[in-house]
C-alpha cells in the first residue's frame, strides 16, 4: 500500500494543474461576484454545506440563520474560529474543521472541504484574488488538513484494497504524507469523479466517464484538452490495478 500511494500522490502532484484551472473558474463563480469578505465566507459555506448529496436543510436553516444575525464574524479567520467554540490552539486549521464538524448539518466531509478551501484560496497564488481573512494562517508543524472523504474517494480506497472510513483512509494518508501533502491529495476527488461509472462503491468501473466530465460547470471542453484529459485519466485508472 505505501508504494500505491506513493505512485498515486506523484500523479496528482505532476497533474495539479488540471484541477488548479478548475478550482480557479469555480472559486470565481462562487465568489467573484461579492467584493465584501464576508459575504465570500459566507456563500462559500452556502457552497460546500450544499455539496452533500442530502443535506439536512432544517439544521442548514438554523446554521445560516444564526450566522445571518453575527455576519461580523466572518470578517476574520480567529472570529469565525471563536464562533465555532474553537479553544486557542497551535492548531488552528484542525481546530476549525473539528470546531464546524461539531455544528449539526455538518459532517465530516463538508467541514474537511470547506478547511480545506479556506487553506488553498489563502496560500495558492492562483487563487489570492479571493482571498478574504488576512489572519488565515500557514500550516504549521503539527497541525493537518483532512481530505473530504466522499463516495468517490472510498471507491478508489477499495480499488486498491485500502481502508473504508474517512477516519481510517486519513489516517492511513497522514503516516505516510504530512501537512500541505494533503492538499494534493484533494485532487484525487477530480481524477476519481471523471473516472467512475456506477453507484455502489463495489459494482463501479473505472474508465473515464465523459459525461461526467461535461457535467462539471468548470471542466475544459476544449476537444483538444478532453483528449488530454482522457491519457491522464487511462494513466490514472493504470495506479489503481
Amino acid at each position: 500500500m505505501e508504494n500505491k500511494l506513493n505512485e498515486v500522490f506523484t500523479f496528482l502532484k505532476d497533474n495539479r494543474i488540471y484541477n488548479s484551472n478548475f478550482h480557479v473558474k469555480s472559486r470565481n463563480y462562487i465568489m467573484g461576484s461579492f467584493q465584501i469578505n464576508k459575504e465570500k465566507v459566507y456563500a462559500q459555506l452556502f457552497e460546500v454545506f450544499h455539496s452533500q448529496s442530502q443535506p439536512k436543510l432544517d439544521y442548514g436553516k438554523k446554521f445560516f440563520k444564526d450566522l445571518t444575525n453575527n455576519m461580523s464574524v466572518l470578517k476574520s479567520f480567529n472570529g469565525f474560529a471563536n464562533y465555532l467554540g474553537c479553544e486557542d490552539s497551535d492548531q488552528p486549521y484542525q481546530s476549525l474543521c473539528n470546531g464546524l464538524r461539531n455544528k449539526a448539518g455538518w459532517g465530516q466531509k463538508t467541514s474537511a472541504l470547506f478547511v480545506k478551501n479556506v487553506y488553498q484560496i489563502h496560500n495558492h497564488k492562483e487563487m489570492k484574488a479571493f482571498a478574504y481573512w488576512k489572519d488565515a494562517p500557514v500550516l504549521l508543524e503539527g497541525d493537518r488538513l483532512f481530505l473530504p472523504v466522499d463516495a468517490v474517494i472510498l471507491a478508489i480506497f477499495y480499488k486498491l484494497n485500502g481502508p473504508s472510513g474517512f477516519d481510517s483512509i486519513n489516517n492511513l494518508i497522514a503516516k505516510q504524507f504530512e501537512g500541505k501533502a494533503m492538499e494534493v491529495w484533494d485532487d484525487l476527488w477530480f481524477w476519481g469523479f471523471i473516472t467512475q461509472r456506477g453507484s455502489k462503491k463495489e459494482d463501479r468501473k473505472h474508465q473515464f466517464n465523459e459525461g461526467k466530465y461535461w457535467s462539471l460547470l468548470h471542466s475544459d471542453k476544449n476537444p483538444k484538452m478532453i483528449e488530454e484529459i482522457k491519457g491522464k485519466c487511462k494513466e490514472f485508472i493504470g495506479l489503481l490495478k
